[in-house]
C-alpha cells in the first residue's frame, strides 16, 4: 500500500509537470527566451550571443545568467529540438526528482514513512512548486540541487567513510550556486 501511494504521488507529480509542457503556459517569458537562445548559440557555435566562447557567466539582454541552466538546455535542445519543451525540460525534470528527494530527506531524518510520504505528496501537488517546475526557472533547478546536496550530505554523515556521498553533496551544492544568483 505504502509503495503504491508513493509511486502514484511521484507519477502524478511527474505528469502534472510534463503534461503539455511545451504549450502550457503559452509562449516563453523573456528569461526562458534568453536561456533558450544562449543554449542554441552554444549548441551551434560554442559561443554565447555576444561571441564569448563557453562562458561561465552569460550576458543576456544586459541581464546576467549563470551557466548550469543554459548548458542543461544545450543538451535538451540537442535532444528535443529548439522549442519551449526543450527550454522547460530541465526545470520540470528537477522538479519531478525533487518529489523523490524530499521523500528521502524526510524519511532519513525522521524515520517515519508516512510523514515522508505526506511531505512528498504535498510537494507533488504544491501550486508554487508546480508553477516553477513548468517554466524555465533557474530557481527551481537550484532548489532541487540544494535538496540533493542536503540528501547526499546527510547520507554521508550517517554512513561514515562514504566519501563518494560527500563528493556528490559538494557537486550538488556547487552546481546550485552556479544555477541561480540568489543561491
Amino acid at each position: 500500500e505504502f509503495r503504491r501511494v508513493l509511486f502514484r504521488s511521484f507519477f502524478t507529480g511527474f505528469f502534472l509537470r510534463f503534461y503539455h509542457l511545451g504549450s502550457v503556459p503559452n509562449g516563453l517569458y523573456p528569461d526562458e527566451t534568453a536561456l533558450g537562445y544562449n543554449a542554441y548559440s552554444i549548441l551551434m557555435s560554442g559561443k554565447d550571443e555576444y561571441g564569448v566562447s563557453m562562458p561561465l557567466y552569460f550576458r543576456s539582454f544586459d541581464d546576467y545568467k549563470l551557466p548550469v541552466y543554459v548548458y542543461s538546455t544545450v543538451l535538451t535542445e540537442k535532444l528535443f529540438g529548439i522549442n519551449a519543451f526543450a527550454v522547460r525540460f530541465p526545470s520540470s525534470l528537477m522538479g519531478s526528482l525533487s518529489i523523490i528527494g524530499i521523500f528521502a530527506v524526510m524519511f532519513i531524518l525522521t524515520k517515519k514513512k508516512w510523514l515522508a510520504l505526506l511531505t512528498a505528496t504535498v510537494l507533488a501537488f504544491n501550486p508554487w512548486h508546480l508553477f516553477f517546475s513548468r517554466a524555465g526557472y533557474e530557481v527551481n533547478v537550484a532548489t532541487s540541487l540544494m535538496l540533493f546536496g542536503v540528501l547526499f550530505f546527510v547520507l554521508a554523515v550517517q554512513n561514515k567513510r562514504k566519501y563518494l556521498l560527500f563528493i556528490l553533496s559538494i557537486i550538488s551544492f556547487v552546481l546550485a550556486v552556479y544555477t541561480y544568483n540568489v543561491t
